[in-house]
């Protein structure tokens, strides 16, 4: 990746996952799943941009939304690896800095293998977009590929989509 790519990376990241968040079952998401409470609903949606399905959840949470994106925050010195099992390490390969988005770095995630053995390690290379306004605190990623991190052979170099988390402020 070039970085004079990042500028409209960031824009076409920042589309797709508000496009996401904003969108419901009119626009061809489907509810799969619910908490007994019907406080957590998971949504599925086939996607345009590649072959599968998109999901995501929505849940209300009584917290800030600093205080609940600091637990789902995907850096290094975050809480995040204390508690998703998933995570064997991250570093942040490179940080970037934007006037408008003051928090942008490409991070590389390291995972556990899974099912004795029988799913491997992978590791994702992704520019990570945080962002926090008056609307949302939340991230932003995609995965990138960045000559000065190659694939490495104790990993499967996984591929994440557009994906976030996104933590709305909400009156009340």
């Amino acid at each position: 990746m070039d970085l004079t790519e990042i500028p409209s990376k960031i824009d076409e990241l920042r589309r797709q996952i508000m496009s996401c968040a904003s969108e419901g079952e009119k626009d061809g998401w489907h509810l799969v799943k619910q908490s007994e409470s019907e406080q957590m609903k998971i949504y599925s949606k086939q996607s345009a941009l590649f072959n599968g399905r998109m999901f995501k959840a929505e849940c209300m949470i009584d917290g800030s939304p600093e205080t609940c994106f600091r637990h789902c925050n995907p850096k290094p010195e975050g809480t995040r690896a204390t508690w998703d099992s998933s995570i064997k390490d991250m570093e942040v390969i490179q940080r970037i800095s934007k006037d408008q988005w003051p928090e942008v770095y490409i991070l590389r995630t390291m995972s556990h293998g899974a099912a004795m053995g029988m799913i491997s390690a992978r590791d994702f290379v992704d520019l990570i977009v945080n962002v926090n306004n008056k609307e949302v605190v939340g991230t932003m990623g995609e995965s990138v590929t960045l000559e000065s991190c190659p694939p490495v052979s104790e990993y499967v170099r996984g591929f994440n989509h557009y994906c976030g988390v996104l933590c709305f402020r909400i009156e009340g």
